[in-house]
This record gives structure tokens, C-alpha cells and sequence, in this order.
């Protein structure tokens, strides 16, 4: 009659596998959340750049205003002056 063998080396090979595939899924973890790290930092770039460039439109069309109706107040003074001076050189 044949009295199974234990086999120790096969329980230590499982071990090492487990071990392995457990190192692989923290690697595999860190790479990911890594990856996760990177990608939000580059939305937040894109976020701030976006906000910078709409600020920068603000600002650029709030100076045209500006300058428009200087311009208009400037010509309307330049109008009535001249209006002002044709009727005293009568």
C-alpha cells in the first residue's frame, strides 16, 4: 500500500506565488494611482490656463470698452465744441 507524500516544497511554492502576484498588484497599484496623480494634475493646468485665458478675454474686451466710450465721450466734447465755436464766430 502506497502512503500519500507530503509535499513542504509545493506549500512554499504557493507562498512564493502568492507573495509574487501580491507584490505585482501593489506595483501595479501604485502605478495606477500614479497615473491618477498625473492625469488630475494635468485637468488642473488645463482648469487654470482656460481660467487665465477667459480672464485675460475679461479684461482685454472690458479695456475696449472703456476705450470705446472714452473715445465716444471724447468726440462728442469735440463735436459740441466745435458747434460751440461755428455759433460765436457769428
Amino acid at each position: 500500500m502506497l502512503i500519500p507524500r507530503s509535499f513542504p516544497d509545493s506549500n512554499f511554492s504557493l507562498q512564493q506565488t502568492c507573495s509574487k502576484l501580491a507584490l505585482q498588484i501593489c506595483k501595479l497599484a501604485a502605478r495606477l494611482i500614479r497615473q491618477e496623480c498625473k492625469l488630475e494634475t494635468s485637468l488642473q493646468k488645463r482648469r487654470s490656463h482656460h481660467a487665465t485665458n477667459l480672464q485675460q478675454a475679461c479684461h482685454d474686451k472690458l479695456i475696449a470698452n472703456i476705450a470705446k466710450t472714452e473715445y465716444e465721450k471724447y468726440l462728442g466734447l469735440e463735436l459740441a465744441t466745435n458747434r460751440f465755436q461755428s455759433h460765436s464766430a457769428r
